[in-house]
């Protein structure tokens, strides 16, 4: 195309560009007249993956490849045809492609190594100031790289009419994603590729070099010794971040749009965004990840269909797209085709992306890029904590999730025998719960180690054991502005009001710190939970509701907030709106929130959903002991007590309860022992736990006690209304007009509870 065709073809492109797209066509009809090649060149310049806006005019096209596959409607440049010999060493065997700045052609060097090389050269009469420096930066930027995920530069010259070009290495692959999909490699197989294409990525960055148009065409695939390895191509839109590659550094001009729409970053599409950094390629890493995993693009719409690009890049700017695992399940017509291709089932392929993996992703394809990771090698790091099990930084770690990533890496051995109670009680899901977030006192310092590292020495050093409280202590101390500190605190604070002494004052002092942890930073979703948690336990049930209710408002993908909600509509009695939200919390972190779920399905007389969460985390003393209150449930005394003797000891003497209840000789000791864990459990702050025990005196015929146990639960707000109704434990209370009343004030509770959050809502 000569300079004066372009002009002519910017005039037009310019014209059509006022209108509406249904206008275009009558348009171009009457300006082209018979002039067909004329045409074609400005609708396709028109077309989706060409040109958004009259600013691109400012500079001939650089949208890349958007003359691909279409060897066939436009002629070769003038001077270049197969068998043409450039620089005496490189003949021409065919054009490969053609994009926006040039064509590549596939050439055979035959000095001073015979060789097959690839050959790129800007498009003859192109050769705008902005072009030229653009491929003259391309050039500069593969001759200082050297690594094995990018494809190597060997030299550069000029032809005869004075093209310039250089020569690189042929990489006779296919794109990522259709080799992923070829090879049918599974996620972890196709995570392994993406990881060594993004340490490809990371080294340009180290050379202060930005690809600004990756793509899985742009990442081909070649098999090395039968293993597949990927080259990085093209990095004709490159840009180099420092200015020490000298005269030839290129800064894009403002307001051109570079790059291609469906990979390309927010700011890449936003022509007021003067700054693209490496946190935009990044933001096309996370693309790339997305199709590898969903198989689609990020904002694809159905099968078939395309957006307009002004649509295209108003939602890339505007909008977030849905997570890998939504997108799989919401495209049914694909969904078989997409899952086949990575070895699993369409309902096995969502559960695997739901969770870390759309964390991930998500996290890369942040339309804020201060939330993006920061570079290619923090998502690498992130991807390789997912492949071993461990936690991952992209995802808000939830009350129960670092304990289940812990859990899932050392299966055996995982234990939470402090505090046994949870056996007999709903207890366990505040065992549970709390031992999680203990684990991840020292992980959450660590992250924070920039800001405090006298801080982050002493969470690192804390341990679940009493002296956890004292080295918190002495961290807000050192800096009371430090939010994650006085968090830390307060879950350590809550941990400890549920069985040591003084557990009312402990759980004031949990409230104090939560709330000053807050204080400092809203966002804090623990603190917020373990808030909620505390008025929960304490019966404060309409408080607690509002303040669940929010979480899942504020961040209503996060498990950690429907959880929670479910715990509070628990206590409320509401047990099916308490197993919907559970049910919404195990969506979301599938696998985390087995424990504490298992306890709600057995009040809903489920016990066989209840032994299925259990039985997925088999072998563990939690395990054991879920399993023996269930068997206890259903009247399998003796099963039970063989389940219960594998855990440790206990405060409430629960295997004393259990052994004594199978003896009718033993009724002295069981008396004595009824006695110990009715003292244990009143000394407690939570009511739960007294609901829990006094079901199993019940079931054991020690009546008085179980009456005193379950009147103290309901009066603290723990509305078991449906439970004693189906509870098989209260079978020899029932008739009896104790257990009315007991019925009828739970029924009250539940009520008070049903009209208080009816005036909230209006």
């Amino acid at each position: 195309m000569t300079p004066e065709r372009w002009q002519e073809v910017k005039k037009l492109l310019d014209q059509a560009l006022q209108l509406k797209p249904v206008e275009r066509c009558v348009f171009l009809d009457g300006a082209c007249s018979s002039d067909h090649e004329l045409r074609a060149e400005i609708a396709s310049l028109l077309s989706e993956e060409e040109c958004v806006r009259p600013k691109f005019l400012q500079c001939p096209p650089v949208l890349d490849n958007f003359n691909d596959n279409r060897d066939g409607e436009r002629e070769s440049e003038p001077g270049l045809s197969v068998g043409q010999v450039l620089d005496e060493r490189f003949q021409l065997i065919r054009k490969l492609g053609e994009g926006g700045m040039g064509q590549v052609w596939l050439a055979e060097q035959t000095t001073p190594v015979r060789r097959t090389v690839a050959v790129k050269l800007i498009r003859a009469g192109m050769y705008d100031e902005s072009v030229v420096k653009r491929f003259q930066a391309e050039r500069q930027s593969l001759a200082i790289m050297d690594h094995p995920a990018i494809a190597k530069v060997f030299e550069a010259g000029t032809t005869a009419q004075g093209q310039p070009y250089f020569v690189m290495e042929y990489v006779p692959g296919l794109p990522i994603s259709e080799y992923c999909d070829l090879k049918k490699l599974k996620i972890e197989e196709r995570l392994e590729l993406f990881i060594r294409a993004s340490d490809g990525v990371q080294h340009a960055h180290q050379k202060a070099i930005i690809h600004r148009d990756l793509k899985p065409a742009n990442i081909l695939v070649v098999e090395v010794n039968g293993h597949p390895v990927p080259r990085i191509i093209d990095f004709g839109l490159a840009r180099a971040t420092v200015p020490q590659l000298g005269a030839q550094t290129l800064f894009t001009q403002v307001g051109q749009l570079v790059g291609t729409p469906g990979y390309m970053s927010p700011e890449q599409a936003d022509p007021d965004v003067k700054d693209i950094d490496t946190r935009t390629d990044v933001y096309s890493l996370g693309a790339i990840l997305y199709v590898l995993l969903a198989g689609s693009q990020p904002f694809d719409t159905k099968p078939g269909e395309k957006l307009p690009l002004d649509e295209l890049l108003r939602r890339l700017r505007e909008e977030d797209p849905p997570t890998p695992s939504t997108r799989v399940n919401s495209n049914r017509e694909t969904s078989s085709a997409t899952a086949e291709a990575r070895g699993a089932e369409p309902t096995q392929l969502v559960k695997l992306l739901r969770g870390d993996l759309d964390w991930i992703t998500m996290k890369a394809l942040e339309k804020d890029r201060a939330r993006r990771y920061g570079t290619p090698s923090e998502l690498v790091a992130d991807i390789h904590r997912y492949l071993r099990h461990e936690p991952v930084l992209a995802r808000p770690a939830g009350v129960s999730y670092r304990i289940g990533k812990y859990a899932r890496r050392h299966r055996v051995g995982v234990s939470v025998a402090a505090v046994v109670v949870l056996l007999l009680a709903g207890f366990s899901v505040l065992q549970a719960v709390q031992l999680r977030r203990i684990t991840r006192e020292r992980d959450r310092a660590n992250l924070e180690r920039d800001r405090a590292n006298r801080i982050t020495d002493i969470l690192r050093d804390a341990s679940p054991n009493k002296d956890a409280i004292s080295m918190l202590e002495r961290a807000v101390a050192i800096d009371p502005s430090y939010a994650p500190a006085w968090e830390h605190l307060g879950l350590r604070y809550y941990y400890d009001s549920a069985y040591a002494d003084g557990g009312e004052q402990m759980l004031k002092r949990s409230d104090s710190a939560i709330e000053r942890a807050l204080a400092l930073d809203p966002n804090l979703i623990d603190a917020a939970a373990q808030l909620a948690l505390n008025r929960t336990v304490r019966g404060e049930l309409i408080s607690a509701y509002a303040g669940a209710s929010d979480l899942v408002k504020r961040w209503p993908q996060n498990a950690d907030g429907h959880f929670v909600l479910g715990y509070v509509l628990r206590y409320a009695g509401l047990l099916d709106e308490a197993a919907r939200e559970c049910d919404t919390a195990l969506a979301l972190d599938p696998g985390n929130y087995l424990r504490s779920c298992s306890w709600l399905f057995m009040e809903l007389g489920q016990s066989q959903k209840a032994t299925e969460f259990v039985r997925l985390d088999a072998g563990s003393e939690y395990a054991a002991r879920q399993t023996a209150f269930i068997l206890l449930r259903q009247g399998k005394l003796a099963e039970a007590r063989q389940s219960i003797q594998k855990t440790s000891a206990n405060p409430l003497m629960a295997r004393d309860l259990i052994q004594f209840c199978l003896d009718p000789s033993q009724t002295v000791a069981l008396e004595k022992a009824a006695q110990k864990a009715e003292a244990a459990a009143l000394a407690g702050t939570d009511s739960e736990p007294r609901y829990g025990i006094g079901t199993v005196l019940a079931y054991c015929g020690v009546k008085d006690g179980a009456v005193r146990l379950l009147n103290s639960a309901i009066k603290q707000n723990y509305c078991a209304y449906n439970a004693l109704q189906t509870d098989p434990s209260l079978a020899k209370l029932r008739g009896t007009a104790e257990f009315k009343e007991l019925l009828s004030a739970a029924k009250e509770c539940q009520n008070e509870f049903l009209e208080a959050r009816s005036k909230a809502s209006h």
